[in-house]
């Protein structure tokens, strides 16, 4: 798939889940991260967020090795697109989040 239409594909799938998620998070630009928009051919896919607080120990060292190993333009996402509290239970009812993995 052309690149252009990749990132068309992503905003289009990000504008849904907006919409459609009650409270979203979804990985954001930061640096030369491109997160959520990410076109890339690797994708990193998360349980969940659990707070949805960026930057955190975790998601700096996260976008810290992708940039350092070239990985910029990565696809990352999360199973469950809806913040939680720590240690909370996935949610009952998962349909809002089938098929949108990506």
């Amino acid at each position: 798939m052309d690149l252009a239409l990749k990132i068309q594909a992503l905003e289009k799938l990000q504008k849904e889940i907006v919409a459609d998620i009650p409270d979203p998070w979804l990985f954001p630009e930061h640096g030369r991260v491109k997160g959520f928009l990410g076109p890339g051919p690797l994708m990193i896919v998360a349980e969940r967020p659990s707070t949805g607080k960026f930057c955190g120990p975790s998601d700096c060292l996260l976008y810290f090795l992708l940039e350092k190993y070239g990985a910029t333009d990565a696809h990352l996402t999360d199973v469950i697109k809806s913040r939680g509290k720590v240690d909370e239970p996935y949610p009952a009812d998962i349909r809002p989040w089938r098929g949108r993995a990506s």
